[in-house]
């Protein structure tokens, strides 16, 4: 018998089977539908012979064609003896004829022996309630929430190791059998070949070896878009794939041996049903005998062979489906697990139906609960930040990964956020412990957490890093206790136990990160306030640290009460937001789109992002977001570059073209389009597009509309008709999970789970595709703003609307659209209007912001029929283009909004249009131009003196940009005057700022600041925000440089309101001041950054005056870093632009920067003229800050010519103008040139304490290019006082702090202070390669000055080293080019060490002209400490020619001269040949207390060499003192060390002579010639003179002898000493 019968009707045909009764229609459309189900009891061999349902009478019997002569008896076993949701598919699969159906009815079975296998092993896991795993159970809590395929696989994968291990007897041993053979430990792996697009576009192959379970998920999930293969590509699969699925099938063949059942509790009866095969069957009650609670277990497995039942708890069920597809004779289907929402179980039946049970969720949690596990205690012996980064490691290693696998966080692809990265750095500074980001759908959240959590983790920090959306509850301190295994603790005492190991840390930092906290699943307010209470609760840690993120919109959803800082004492950062006419601190930090300077490194970033196969990790990436376009080929001005300001449309962008080329002009409509049909429906694919997407979000769109939200609970789309399909299938081909892994909806929980766009525009466009051919008349579109009152996207989508009609020619309906908003004789718009106005302000913003034409054809329009209504809209646009820096196109609007109000004969909307046509012109440097304008206003204006005060105070402000400061004071002072008449309190604000800027440039500091602190207490109370930014702009000027600290917080508060407000022009002011003050302070990198960021913004609105000032201070930090042309090119740029404004005051700075660069090259008298005509400039504004700093200047230059006295004039000068205008860091500097005076004469106690009032003001300020610069000084000091160890302390630090600022000239003059040091203390290796460094550095940056220092140190090196003829060739080069620069000190010095040099060699008549000469233009130029160096040597000179008189007086001139502590080493010197000639005198009186006073100096000189010649001093004087033999002969031992140590350690100012002098008077004494004539010839040998006393004294020693070396008997024998 031929098993199934045909109908035919006009329509299709009908198929019965006559086996079960089952009838199948199939339409024109050749697809199977079910029409009426079959039954299970029939007798057997009686076929069922009706024929079609009754409403079909008229069909007619048709032969069906004969099955296949006969089924595979496999397929028998199967459909009869497996488990009936196996065998209900698999029967549909052997029947089906079309290949493509076919595939997916073999996955379809495929997922439901692989589901069953995994429902099976999770129930004897939750069975076994001492078998505990984290990551069985987090499998069961998250990854079965939602199940994919794959989680099926991943149950098994996890829990069958697990209770394997735990020893566990296995209800079905052979399921670990079949599963290591398909899965773990496949042998026979299969091949797949798939194609991949490299980065060029081109299909390459690859290879994959997968196991049989993982190749047929992966098939399944390729099939996840639906049906939509070719007949000829599913026949291919089928050959490919069902001999893999039929290996899966027979390993399964032991689900034979353990049937499952169902016991029907109905009408107080238990009825047992077996359901195995296609055709379940009723039991006798006695058949079975289990023990299990049917209650809550009605579906249960029964092992024939041990005869034990297992419970698939809430696993299994059965309920009735709608569709009448039951279970033959039962009445119901089976249901099987497929996941749970927040209050129900989920469970779809065998034929695909859906199902909620909130009864079963209850227990469901039970039983997760049952199974939690305690992380392991924290044991206070064992614990440390190991322990802990790794306990928080598991928890944000997971995060990561799942934002990894989800496309959220594309590492490689990630950009960061500058404005992001100040505030983080100030909440990182401040005391503070909770951190809050808000921002909008698709602004980059998640990205920058994962990024910053990376980032703290490298920094050795612990993290736990949380996804909000994966927590079950909200409870967030029990959480963490548990991840930290804290048990039996509050979170208090986990904080107070960890606080000593953190302080012990200092910089490590305990983090707790919460992404996304309004997609909690729970009470996202009770979650907030949860978290308001941890970071109260950690107030006293200052080492813990929360960061939040939230969606602003769901944000602003919660309850008063239910918001971050609600809670008395909780330490967030805070930021003031204005809301309506208020101005509040709020914790939430709102992320902004991305900079423009930002979007080609983000673009390029994306375009080479790939996208990795998880389980091929080996295998080519994917690209997605690769267009043909890179960035450089793209027109910058462009719509297209400008549309990519937000990530997310970014995004959207790369990948809607991606392998296309990208347009240099795209609108959001191009966009959009091409987004849903070439990434959302894949229209274009090869493979098949997917149009039940595009149609889900139609319809989810419309049922948007119709609620009038952007968020729709997902339990309301269960309820729309059009949406069931979808919502109750969760596997890959439902296109509501598809969009979920696009990224194109999201779902988030509050007290519900809610579906929204994950980007706003989206939804727009969607909206105004929806109401487009809806608005047929002016009606409609107020009808549709006035619902945009309560749907703020309807703004968008009319927005959308018009930008279309502009588009397709029809730009007057945007002047009609403004006819419309016409207030009428009330004045007054309606909330319709309202909103209309701001749709055309948004359309106008979007259209100069893409640069698109259109905008000048409605510009055009305007002026032809204008209205009052027309001109102030154009006034709100330009106040808003000109806020965001679209400068040039604002001026086209300003000048239709002139053109209009002059139709019009308007003199007050005439009046307004100058004012800001003024500020336009202002901003462009065209100064003259804009007070004509403002002047013009004035005299149109009239009486408003509501626009009168705008434009006093304008035209103030120009004035004093052009240098003309009384005029300027006198307009501010007028508008002050009339704001304050007629209480306008916002003019007066502006008004009292501007005078506090000119009072500030007269020197009037304290003026100044009062008249800033007015405007800043009227802005603060009224609100004024960009007033209010404006002020603590002006303030941090104020304080920069006498409070750093707080010029800091003012820029950065002003920074933080203009970036709030979207002002371009502030922020680039307000950047640059910060910039200025971090370089200061030594914060290079930052203080570039922002440079940079100032010259960008200033470039973008062809701001003059700012790229002037940001080529100056970039050139600054060039120069810095040698990098001299580059610097000079920024200059000369810099002052070229001053020049064209005509700004005197920018003029005078920057030639002041140029001079310093030209005398630091040895240009000295060009140098001196910048510096002079700079001054003048000054001086004609009444500049006293720049005047002070240009004296500072020509000082340093007259002192280096050696004009001390003068220059000495101009520093004092320029300190009393300093401390009048309380500059602290200026008085820093002119006191540390004040000392350098002082020192230099020899006022070493009052230069010591300028050296250190300087650097404590410098440390107070946090200056630390400063700070290095003082400790150089102060270490100057005390080594020439012989603190040497001290000293060399201090120039380390001072070296450390120029190495981290980048400071090459200040590393070059620490390098050679140091080699100074390192000589003194026989370091001469070190001594050397430093001072190769010094001169190295100094030639790359061609400071002559400073190369003329070092070639003269390494002249001092090679003296003291011996090697004369190199000395000689530095010091002349030295000198060199101190002549060519008329560096008179310095002439002096190289003279001074000739002179030394020549003496040494024994050349002394050259070495006395030289010393001589040096020794003039000292004692000319005042100074005392060099002088006495000079006087020093000269004394030296006289001594070795004979002349002790001479020497004498000349050393005792030198003592009168300078105090000890000038130079300590000289003044010991000078004592000690006092000595040597006292005792050559014979005057052992003098030369005992002279000696003397030598020894009160030796704990200072700390010098090997001056100890050594006081050894030699203290044998001469035991000798002429006739001392006991005892002491002389110790004396003379320690002088023998004496000689090794003054001839290993040389002094250039000295020769080892002394020592050998004293071992000889020892030899003479005794009597011994030969060892005189020895030490004489030892003399002689190492190139030495002998001094005249002691040759005359060995001559006559040595007459006393005959020839053979006997003494002579005609002398006076000299008694031996005793």
């Amino acid at each position: 018998m031929n098993r199934f019968a045909g109908f035919k009707i006009d329509d299709g045909l009908y198929i019965l089977d006559q086996v079960t009764g089952e009838v199948t229609f199939i339409g024109e459309d050749n697809k199977p539908v079910l029409v009426r189900p079959g039954v299970a009891d029939i007798p057997e061999g009686e076929p069922i012979s009706d024929p079609v349902p009754e409403q079909v009478p008229t069909a007619v019997p048709v032969v069906v064609p004969e099955q296949e002569a006969q089924r595979d008896p496999f397929d028998d076993e199967v459909i009869n003896e497996y488990p009936y949701p196996i065998a209900r598919t698999y029967l549909d699969f052997i029947s089906e004829k079309d290949s493509r159906q076919k595939c997916k009815l073999m996955v379809d079975t495929f997922t439901s022996v692989l589901k069953l296998w995994a429902l099976q092993t999770a129930s004897e896991y939750l069975q076994e309630r001492d078998v505990k795993d984290p990551n069985v159970n987090q499998t069961l809590a998250r990854d079965f929430a939602r199940p994919l395929i794959s989680a099926w696989n991943l149950m098994l994968f996890r829990a069958l190791p697990v209770l394997e291990e735990a020893g566990i007897e296995p209800f079905a041993p052979e399921l670990r059998e079949a599963y290591k053979q398909l899965e773990t430990k496949c042998q026979e792996k299969f091949i797949l070949e798939s194609e991949y697009e490299d980065a060029e576009g081109n299909i390459k192959k690859k290879k994959s070896k997968l196991a049989v379970i993982q190749a047929l998920i992966k098939y399944r999930n390729s099939l996840a878009h639906g049906f939509n293969q070719s007949p000829a590509a599913a026949k291919k699969d089928l050959d490919t794939y069902v001999p893999l699925f039929t290996k899966v099938l027979k390993a399964g063949r032991f689900m034979k041996n353990y049937p499952l059942y169902y016991i029907d509790t109905d009408d107080d009866q238990d009825t047992v049903y077996r359901l195995m095969g296609t055709k379940p069957q009723k039991i006798k009650d006695t058949e079975l005998d289990v023990k299990i609670d049917k209650n809550l277990s009605p579906l249960f497995m029964h092992s024939l062979k041990s005869d034990q039942s297992l419970p698939l708890f809430s696993f299994f069920d059965v309920g009735s489906s709608d569709d009448g597809q039951n279970i033959p004779g039962l009445g119901k289907d089976v249901l099987l697990f497929e996941g749970n929402t927040k209050s129900a179980v989920i469970y779809v039946s065998s034929t695909g139906g859906h199902f909620e049970k909130q009864s079963r969720m209850k227990y469901w949690k039970e039983l997760l609960a049952e199974k939690a596990i305690e992380v392991k205690v924290l044991d206070p012996r064992k614990v440390n930040m190991e322990t802990l980064k790794t306990a928080a490691n598991r928890v944000t290693y997971e995060s990561i990964s799942k934002l990894i696998s989800s496309g959220k966080y594309l590492r490689e692809a990630t950009v960061g956020r500058p404005d992001l990265e100040e505030h983080m750095a100030n909440y990182e500074a401040g005391d503070y412990r909770g951190f809050i980001l808000g921002g909008d759908t698709g602004i980059g959240k998640s990205t920058l957490f994962a990024r910053y959590v990376e980032e703290r983790q490298a920094k050795e920090d612990v993290v736990l890093f949380y996804r909000a959306s994966a927590l079950v509850s909200t409870d967030l301190s029990a959480r963490i206790l548990r991840d930290m295994g804290a048990k039996n603790m509050f979170l208090e005492d986990l904080l107070s136990f960890l606080d000593d190991l953190f302080k012990e840390q200092e910089t490590c930092r305990f983090r707790v990160v919460i992404d996304a906290v309004n997609e909690h699943p729970k009470d996202v307010a009770e979650f907030v306030r949860t978290i308001d209470q941890i970071v109260v609760q950690a107030e006293s840690y200052p080492w813990f640290r929360l960061v939040a993120s939230v969606r602003n919109s769901a944000y602003e959803r919660l309850p008063s009460d239910a918001r971050f800082a609600a809670s008395d004492g909780a330490k967030y950062y805070l930021i003031e937001e204005q809301r309506g006419t208020e101005i509040i601190e709020t914790p939430v930090v709102s992320l902004t789109p991305i900079g423009k300077d930002l979007i080609p490194s983000m673009y390029e970033k994306y375009r080479d992002f790939q996208f990795k196969d998880p389980d091929d990790p080996e295998a080519p990436g994917v690209y997605r977001f690769r267009p043909k376009t890179q960035f450089n080929e793209l027109n910058q001005d462009g719509s297209t570059a400008a549309l990519m300001s937000h990530p997310m449309m970014m995004r959207i962008i790369l990948s809607a073209y991606h392998r296309k080329p990208l347009p240099d002009q795209l609108h959001y409509d191009d966009v959009m389009k091409l987004y849903l049909e070439d990434v959302i429906e894949e229209k274009n694919s090869t493979s098949g597009s997917f149009p039940e997407r595009k149609a889900f979000l139609k319809n989810l769109v419309k049922e948007m509309d119709k609620q009038e939200s952007d968020s729709i609970t997902r339990d309301d789309l269960y309820s729309v008709p059009a949406l069931v399909p979808a919502m109750s299938n969760l596997q890959k081909d439902s296109p509501y999970v598809q969009l979920l892994d696009l990224g194109v909806i999201l779902e988030e929980w509050d007290d519900d789970c809610y579906v929204r766009f994950c980007f706003d525009r989206l939804l727009e466009f969607m909206l105004a595709e929806l109401h487009e051919k809806k608005i047929q008349s002016d009606d409609d579109i107020v009808q549709l703003a006035a619902r945009a009152n309560t749907f703020r996207n309807l703004q968008g989508a009319l927005s959308i609307l018009l930008l279309r009609s502009c588009h397709s020619g029809e730009s007057d309906k945007v002047v009609g659209a403004l006819d419309l908003c016409d207030p009428g004789k009330e004045g007054v718009m309606n909330p319709a209007q309202e909103v209309l106005i701001s749709s055309v302000c948004d359309l106008f913003e979007h259209l100069a912001l893409s640069k698109d034409p259109v905008l000048d054809k409605i510009l055009e329009q305007l002026p032809s029929d204008p209205s009052v209504t027309d001109v102030q809209l154009l006034f709100k646009v330009f106040d808003r283009l000109f806020l965001i820096g679209e400068v040039d196109i604002s001026e086209k609007v300003v000048d239709t909004a002139y053109a209009e109000a002059k139709v019009m004969t308007d003199d007050g909307l005439m009046s307004e249009a100058l004012f800001r046509k003024a500020q336009y012109l202002v901003l462009k440097g065209e100064r003259p131009e804009a007070l004509a304008a403002l002047n013009k206003a004035e005299s149109l204006a009239g009486e408003n003196y509501h626009i009168m005060s705008k434009l006093l105070f304008q035209n103030g402000w120009v004035l004093y940009l052009s240098n003309k400061y009384a005029e300027s004071m006198e307009k501010t002072v007028t508008a002050e005057k009339l704001a304050d008449k007629h209480d306008l309190l916002q003019d007066s604000a502006k008004a009292l700022r501007l005078k506090g800027i000119l009072l500030k440039q007269k020197g009037e500091i304290e003026l100044a600041k009062e008249s800033y602190e007015k405007s800043l207490n009227i802005c603060e109370k009224n609100n004024f925000r960009r007033d209010l930014a404006n002020v603590y702009n002006n303030l941090g000027t104020l304080e920069l440089g006498r409070n750093n600290e707080k010029a800091k917080k003012y820029f950065r508060e002003s920074i933080t309101i203009k970036e709030d407000l979207g002002d371009r022009k502030g922020i680039q002011k307000s950047s640059y001041n910060l910039g200025i003050l971090l370089k200061k302070q030594g914060d290079l990198l930052q203080a570039e950054k922002l440079y940079k960021k100032s010259l960008s913004i200033a470039n973008e609105l062809g701001d003059k005056a700012g790229i002037s000032s940001s080529f100056n201070s970039l050139a600054i930090l060039l120069l810095e870093r040698g990098k001299i042309e580059e610097a000079e090119k920024l200059y000369r740029q810099s002052l070229a632009i001053k020049e064209e404004l005509g700004d005197k005051k920018g003029i005078s700075l920057i030639m002041g920067n140029i001079a310093n660069l030209l005398k630091s090259r040895g240009e000295i008298d060009e140098a001196e003229k910048l510096y002079r005509q700079s001054l003048a400039i000054r001086e004609e504004l009444g500049n006293k800050a720049g005047i002070s700093l240009t004296m500072v200047n020509i000082a340093n230059l007259l002192k280096s010519r050696g004009v001390i006295d003068e220059a000495e004039k101009l520093y004092r000068q320029s300190l009393a103008i300093r401390e009048e205008l309380g500059n602290k860091a200026g008085i820093s500097l002119t006191m540390v040139n004040i000392a350098n005076l002082l020192k230099s004469r020899g006022e070493i106690d009052e230069a010591e304490k300028l050296y250190r009032q300087s650097l404590a003001i410098r440390e107070e300020l946090g200056e630390k290019a400063g700070i290095a610069s003082s400790l150089g000084s102060v270490a100057g000091l005390i080594n020439s006082r012989g603190e040497i160890k001290e000293a060399e302390k201090l120039y380390r630090q001072s070296l450390a702090i120029r190495e981290e600022l980048g400071d090459k000239s200040g590393i070059a003059t620490n390098f050679n202070n140091l080699s100074k040091i390192l000589m003194k203390l026989d370091e001469f290796k070190e001594a050397g390669e430093l001072l190769d460094q010094s001169l190295s550095i100094r030639e790359e940056l061609g400071e002559k000055s400073n190369i003329a220092s070092s070639l003269t140190s390494i002249g001092n090196l090679m003296q003291y080293q011996g090697d004369y003829k190199v000395a000689e060739t530095h010091y002349n080069s030295s000198l060199n080019i101190r002549k060519e620069l008329d560096a008179k000190p310095g002439i002096s010095e190289t003279l001074h060490d000739l002179g030394r040099l020549a003496m040494n060699r024994g050349e002394l008549d050259q070495a006395d002209v030289l010393v001589r000469d040096a020794f003039e233009m000292r004692e000319k130029m005042g100074l005392t400490v060099a002088q006495a160096s000079t006087m020093l040597c000269m004394g030296r000179l006289e001594v070795l020619k004979d002349n002790t008189t001479a020497a004498e007086q000349l050393f005792n001139q030198l003592l009168d001269l300078i105090e000890p502590n000038a130079d300590i080493k000289v003044y010991a010197k000078t004592l000690l040949h006092l000595t040597s000639i006292y005792l050559d005198q014979d005057d052992i009186k003098k030369a005992e207390k002279t000696f003397d006073r030598s020894g009160v100096m030796k704990q200072k000189w700390q010098s090997p060499y001056l100890d050594a010649q006081v050894k030699a001093l203290k044998l001469r004087i035991a000798i002429k003192k006739k001392r006991d033999k005892r002491a002389v002969s110790k004396a003379f031992n320690e002088t023998v060390t004496a000689y090794d140590v003054l001839n290993a350690v040389p002094d250039i100012d000295e020769s080892p002579v002394a020592a050998l002098h004293a071992a000889a008077l020892f030899y003479q004494e005794k009597g011994d010639e030969q060892k005189v004539k020895d030490i004489v010839a030892r003399i002689k040998d190492n190139g030495h003179e002998l001094p005249p006393v002691l040759a005359k004294e060995i001559k006559e020693f040595l007459n006393t002898f005959s020839g053979n070396g006997k003494k002579s008997t005609g002398k006076v024998k000299k008694k031996p000493v005793k």
